[in-house]
């Protein structure tokens, strides 16, 4: 079977006399593996933390949001678990999707503990 994943992406923006829209609706990607996994994590202060990805083997598709609704509490998810290099930021109410190229993804916030709500797929 192929093309089991779909993935539907907007953003756009209005400002002033400005606007501008970016969008990549249905797009369809095979899934090689069978497993994900879907759950929530709490983040703390502290980087190294892995986003437990339960049965799956390799990363493939992510998808994460941010379920706090105070304001500050930021998470950023990183490849390496010192934290180091944050290359995503996520506020609060905030969502993301793209493909994985870290095999253990780490997550940690700026203050607080916010959740973290995710799915991985397996690639």
């Amino acid at each position: 079977m192929a093309s089991e994943i779909t993935v539907s992406l907007t953003l756009s923006f209005t400002k002033g006399a400005k606007s501008e829209t970016l969008q990549d609706l249905a797009a369809k990607f095979d899934m090689a593996g069978t497993d994900f996994v879907k759950a929530t994590m709490v983040t703390a202060t502290t980087p190294g933390a892995a986003i437990p990805q339960a049965g799956v083997g390799t990363p493939g598709w992510f998808f994460a949001t941010n379920n706090s609704t105070t304001a500050g509490e930021n998470i950023k998810i990183t490849p390496e678990a010192d934290g180091s290099s944050p290359c995503i930021l996520l506020e609060p109410g905030e969502s993301c999707c793209c493909r994985l190229a870290a095999t253990a993804p780490y997550a940690f916030s700026a203050t607080g503990t916010p959740e973290l709500e995710y799915m991985i797929i397996e690639d």
